[in-house]
């Protein structure tokens, strides 16, 4: 929603608000005096045109003052009122940084701790503030698509960089307004149609055999918006048996009834096969992993004096996991067991033990609805979701009564589990002068503890002590369940536990922000008090990891962003846009043995620099050092055991060099410049240099 604005001196007033029922300035129904207004966007704050005139002149400008909806909060707000390490990456940013996913995006992000198992989103882990990846929720237009079975596949999600509009990110807990198992922070994952009909096709190569293909199209229909998209990503790996492929189905669709109701439709769905060197264990270089993700969102969005936004979702993931990959030059089931095609490329012979391949599919089904209205205290949203999840296995759950075959093989599927999870929710938003308010509570009640309903209480609250400089506090109480694969994965490495309990933790968190015209800065101190907290560790008695509940876990910490972004694109020696990260983490674990599966990020720094240099030549730089505790494992295939290994620092750098055309842009790109070798996540070391070309082209019809 554009306004004129009317600047002489350092009065701005404000005249002929939004229409809209929902915000703020409307409400008061009178004309407003604000003497500082500051739009904080951490990565980007888009730049606004204005005209030099002389001394006493008005200055005309153009500043989006419309609410937006914000993860974390349920009711819509001012970006610059909400109280919480809130982050976005709009679109252009995604598409001048040096990443050919978002999950590589992401972990030039100083709050994020990314762990690739493997390069281009092919398998990612996302940790925030020394969580473990199950304890960070995943959201697609704010609906939570994250994966029972276990946090590996919870970025398993059909959206191409191409199609996200902007990224949220959200640190530390927000159960009372996203539910459980948001822990330690959340992920949103946007997607928009835009109002103009567009095609789109982009082609990219690379080493290792890399080879991307998107094609997506925008098409407007009367008073609906529809993206269509399609994506293909190869490689024939860096190392041996990390090669990959995937392909990528994308539909949004909005119907728009009139300015305030309107419906909306997303889906997707993605097929993907990768090896697997060691991805769950480097005592088993040889897996694989195929798996196929399928999603449905439908909602609609109705305005008036109550604002009322129902959903109903479905994803599906289905995967096969070889712990000993079948295949020309691999493995062969011979007799009942894996015998090696080729034993120059294979680490074992003959087993005689592994006699079947895992296969799973989880299906989580769910429904929610928020009621949001204005009263003089301020804006109240009453909420209701109800979710469930399921799984049928060869590997997790209990024993099924009757087997279900599975299709295509002489196996069938012997396990299931299932539980159901209901929210109910309330949450009240208030705004006086300098000070703003969020506060609420989530009753939830889960069928795996039916006998104990758990109630999540919140509240964030800022306050701007001078112009341009609030300071910002919350607490919070945050929930998580064990996932299926906690509770019950079983294989030659890794033993499951059916007595874990779930876990807590009480979040406290206060800092500032500040915000100026081409400037924003934003710092938290952050302290968690957690309990029975899960944890992977290394049993000496089974000789394989399994998952125990730590009786205390803590975490305190430091995080802190500056972004600058040059209004006069002109200036020939100063950045277009500067971010500037870091985060400092010190954990403790009260955990009785020294090997564990999951490993903190202690220092993490990061610095983004993006500038035009010449007519339509455009350099984008991502460095990142990168130091974390714990260790990891190795195996010692002469003696038969795990070696533990302390992490070794990182430093990444990468670069992108684009030339904008009027229809089109060509980029090239390399990825870890500095050809060092890294970990992130196990014993799986990342790639070295990488090198990218591609081309985009981008035609209105």
């Amino acid at each position: 929603m554009y306004k004129t604005i009317f600047r002489t001196k350092q009065t701005v007033f404000f005249r002929n608000f939004s229409r809209k029922k929902y915000a703020v300035f409307n409400s008061l129904g009178k004309q407003i005096k604000i003497s500082a207004l500051g739009v904080v966007c951490t990565l980007i704050v888009s730049p606004v045109q204005s005209q030099t005139k002389g001394d006493g002149d008005t200055i005309s400008q153009k500043v989006d003052l419309e609410e937006v909806e914000i993860i974390g909060q349920k009711s819509a707000a001012l970006t610059d009122n909400v109280p919480r390490m809130v982050e976005m990456i709009p679109a252009l940013i995604m598409e001048n940084s040096p990443s050919q996913s978002y999950h590589d995006l992401l972990q030039f992000n100083s709050n994020i701790d990314m762990r690739q198992r493997g390069p281009h989103g092919i398998q990612a882990d996302i940790s925030i503030r020394g969580s473990s990846f199950d304890q960070v929720l995943i959201l697609l237009n704010g609906v939570n698509l994250s994966d029972p079975q276990t946090g590996h596949y919870s970025l398993n999600l059909p959206v191409d960089r191409e199609n996200i509009s902007k990224i949220e990110i959200l640190n530390g807990p927000s159960s009372r307004a996203l539910g459980t198992n948001a822990y330690s922070g959340a992920i949103n994952l946007v997607t928009s149609p835009i109002d103009s009909n567009e095609f789109k096709v982009s082609v990219a190569v690379g080493d290792y055999g890399y080879f991307y293909t998107h094609l997506g199209v925008n098409h407007v229909i009367k008073n609906t918006q529809h993206i269509f998209s399609v994506n293909t990503t190869s490689s024939d790996g860096y190392k041996k048996n990390t090669d990959f492929s995937s392909i990528n189905f994308f539909y949004h669709g909005n119907l728009n009834f009139s300015k305030q109701n309107s419906a909306y439709l997303t889906i997707g769905h993605s097929i993907k096969e990768f090896g697997a060197n060691s991805f769950y264990s480097p005592r088993y270089p040889d897996q694989f992993d195929m798996n196929n993700s399928s999603f449905a969102i439908a909602g609609l969005k109705l305005g008036g004096k109550v604002i009322v936004n129902p959903r109903v979702y479905w994803r599906r993931h289905s995967d096969k996991f070889e712990l000993f990959r079948e295949g020309s030059g691999w493995y062969k089931f011979d007799s009942g067991y894996a015998i090696t095609d080729n034993l120059q490329n294979t680490a074992y012979d003959t087993v005689t033990w592994y006699t079947k391949h895992n296969y799973h599919i989880s299906d989580v089904f769910g429904a929610t609805t928020d009621l949001t209205f204005q009263t003089a205290l301020g804006k109240s949203t009453f909420g209701f979701a109800i979710k469930s999840d399921n799984i049928i296995s060869t590997n997790l759950g209990n024993e099924l009564a009757i087997p279900i075959p599975i299709k295509g093989t002489d196996l069938d599927y012997t396990r299931q589990a299932s539980r159901t999870n209901t929210d109910i929710y309330f949450e009240q938003t208030y705004s006086e002068g300098k000070m703003f308010i969020s506060a609420g509570t989530l009753l939830n009640w889960n069928s795996y503890m039916p006998e104990k309903p758990h109630f999540f209480p919140g509240i964030d609250i800022s306050y701007e002590l001078i112009n341009h400089f609030a300071i910002i506090g919350s607490y919070n109480y945050a929930l998580g369940m064990p996932t299926f694969t906690d509770l019950s994965y079983q294989d030659a490495s890794n033993q499951g536990n059916n007595q874990l309990k779930p876990y807590s933790h009480h979040s406290y968190e206060t800092g500032f922000k500040s915000s100026f015209d081409e400037i924003s800065f934003k710092m938290v101190g952050f302290y968690t008090h957690g309990k029975d907290n899960i944890e992977w560790v290394l049993n000496d008695t089974l000789f394989k990891f399994s998952p125990i509940n730590v009786p205390l876990s803590e975490n305190y910490g430091l995080e802190a962003t500056m972004s600058y972004t040059a209004k006069n694109r002109q200036r020939l020696l100063i950045p277009n846009r500067v971010f500037i990260g870091y985060t400092y983490i010190n954990t403790y674990r009260n955990i009785p043995v020294a090997i564990s599966k999951y490993s903190c990020i202690r220092h993490k720094f990061v610095l983004n620099i993006q500038k035009n240099l010449v007519n339509n030549l455009f350099l984008s730089w991502n460095i990142m050092f990168k130091e974390r505790d714990g260790k990891y494992t190795k195996y010692d295939f002469e003696n038969l055991r795990f070696i533990a290994e302390s992490y070794p620092q990182t430093i990444l750098l990468d670069a992108r060099l684009s030339y904008i055309f009027k229809w089109a842009t060509f980029y090239t790109e390399a990825t870890n410049l500095l050809n060092k070798t890294y970990y992130e996540s196990g014993s799986i070391p990342q790639p070295g240099r990488w090198f990218t070309a591609g081309l985009t082209v981008k035609v209105n019809y």
